[in-house]
């Protein structure tokens, strides 16, 4: 949900969704922002939020001056993730063992 949001704001700010340079320079700061996170608990979360952001802005970018980006676009975004995350929740209560260590590292 974190990158479904950073990517809501820059492409519902004209000046910014029609920058090419400014997308790439804030793609790049966020990018950097998620790899700090990658050697902790949580990195598949800012995987996650990186690749939700980068999706939701390069899908929407046109390039025309004052273009925005679409509300319904990030709404359907973050369905799909509650979506995955629900099937991994079922999928856990129905096979325990799937989400274990020993199974991770097979």
């Amino acid at each position: 949900v974190t990158g479904a949001i950073f990517g809501f704001v820059v492409m519902f700010t004209p000046r910014l969704a029609s920058s090419p340079w400014a997308l790439a320079a804030l793609l790049a700061v966020w990018a950097g922002g998620c790899a700090a996170l990658v050697g902790t608990r949580i990195k598949y979360a800012a995987y996650l939020a990186l690749y939700t952001a980068s999706v939701i802005i390069l899908a929407q970018y046109t390039g025309e001056p004052g273009s925005r980006g679409s509300a319904l676009f990030v709404y359907s975004r973050v369905a799909d993730i509650a979506i995955g995350v629900a099937i991994c929740i079922v999928l856990s209560y129905i096979k325990p063992w799937y989400a274990e260590q020993a199974a991770l590292h097979a």
